[in-house]
């Protein structure tokens, strides 16, 4: 697989429910809150270096021990098969009661 093709992939991965979710709540809650231009600047830095690092900590692994950490992968890869919905109600019913929360406090209080 090629550099661009690579890119395009990882993009089109991005649009996904959860990611949409995650990137969405983000953005209310840097917007919402009352802090000045550096201040998010900070946060918006904060939490996309926190996204990235959770896919490039993966790469450079394949990257520089590929013949150990292949195994792992695969049987990682194994279970997150096997067990998607799991893992996707148990990240989205907590963030969405979050979110649902704070739209509900939001109004409440302005």
């Amino acid at each position: 697989m090629g550099p661009g093709r690579a890119f395009a992939i990882g993009i089109a991965m991005n649009v996904r429910p959860k990611n949409l979710t995650l990137a969405v709540g983000a953005g209310i809650a840097i917007g919402s809150a009352s802090i000045d231009t550096v201040g998010t600047v900070v946060a918006i830095a904060f939490f996309t270096i926190v996204g990235v690092s959770t896919v490039a900590a993966l790469v450079a692994g394949y990257l520089f021990g590929r013949t150990r950490v292949r195994p792992v992968l695969d049987r990682f890869s194994a279970w997150l098969q096997s067990n998607s919905a799991l893992i996707l109600h148990v990240a989205m019913i907590p963030l969405g009661l979050m979110l649902l929360g704070l739209a509900i406090w939001h109004l409440i209080t302005h």
